[in-house]
């Protein structure tokens, strides 16, 4: 039995599932744009994902809806600037071609937020008020990885035994 491929039928059925409709109301934007915004929802959407798990929503206890709406622009203002630190941390990682060590003591070219948060999640210091000064003091070094990412952030180091 020879079996013969109908290129035609092919054809229609390939441009039909590459063909997805994306509508706004937003008629200023161009066709491009408004790809370029849909295929940034999911990466927007990546960040609000452990704000919508149960364990983060059901332990929220807040009467007035002005208490939920302030909430909420306080996170919207948090995710978008753990979003610009991702953002410049890799940028500069790439510019500088390094690399971190990761949770896990996975090596990362391109650390993810989560990623970022968790090679700082352990910071040892000790906090001392002595006659009503304050005196920091880490009990070890930062990591390499550590003083790495505050590089590509332009913070220095210090900022964990400075006073303010």
């Amino acid at each position: 039995m020879e079996y013969t491929p109908d290129e035609d039928a092919i054809e229609r059925l390939v441009k039909r599932d590459c063909t997805f409709v994306l509508a706004t109301n937003d008629l200023r934007l161009s066709g491009e744009q408004i790809l370029t915004e849909y295929k940034t929802q999911s990466s927007v959407e990546k960040k609000f994902q452990q704000l919508k798990s149960p364990h983060f929503v059901n332990s929220l206890y807040l009467k007035k809806p002005s208490r939920i709406e302030a909430l909420v622009y306080m996170l919207l203002i948090t995710m978008m600037i753990l979003s610009v630190v991702e953002r410049v941390v890799r940028r500069e990682m790439k510019q500088e071609e390094a690399t971190v060590i990761g949770p896990g003591g996975v090596k990362m070219t391109q650390p993810t937020l989560r990623a970022i948060l968790g090679i700082f999640n352990f910071v040892p210091h000790n906090r001392i008020i002595h006659k009503k000064e304050v005196v920091r003091k880490l009990l070890q070094p930062l990591t390499d990885s550590q003083l790495k990412i505050l590089r590509c952030l332009g913070l220095s180091p210090t900022l964990f035994t400075e006073t303010s």
